[in-house]
């Protein structure tokens, strides 16, 4: 039996039906657990594009909501993923602290670029300014600007 995933009266997952080029997608379900033994190694999203032979935009795009080629299993597999790369590099600090040949500057710049949310050097905060007669006034988020008397 054949089923033609491009007709409107089939409600097939997006990731079946042929890419925008016409292409069928190189996305396979069974590689998700392999996906996940190699992230929990460390790797990175570059190292599931090979292993999954494709190219690293393909990868994101399987992963981005708002693209025609998503794939809700495998962005979990993804998200999965990341957090066990995260916890084996941090592992890899943590179990070495007393290792003298250990890279410290080399594990922490990885772990920082790697994993910004958790190990940014310094937090994103914004600030409005508001300059009228000569008062500065700093306007925390959220909040509305005083207001001069007589407006």
């Amino acid at each position: 039996m054949t089923i033609d995933t491009q007709k409107d009266s089939i409600d097939a997952p997006k990731y079946l039906s042929k890419m925008p080029a016409g292409r069928p997608t190189k996305y396979d379900p069974s590689k998700n657990e392999a996906v996940i033994e190699l992230m929990a190694e460390g790797a990175s999203l570059i190292e599931v594009a090979v292993l999954l032979d494709v190219r690293r935009e393909t990868v994101w795009n399987w992963c981005n909501e708002n693209s025609d080629q998503y794939i809700p299993e495998f962005s979990n597999t993804i998200k999965r993923g990341l957090e066990l790369s995260q916890v084996w590099w941090e592992k890899q600090g943590r179990t070495n602290i007393q290792n003298k040949d250990f890279s410290w500057v080399g594990w922490f710049m990885n772990v920082k670029n790697r994993f910004p949310e958790d190990w940014r050097d310094k937090k994103e905060i914004e600030n409005k300014t508001k300059i009228e007669g000569g008062k500065i006034q700093i306007i925390a988020e959220g909040e509305e600007p005083e207001t001069s008397e007589g407006e």
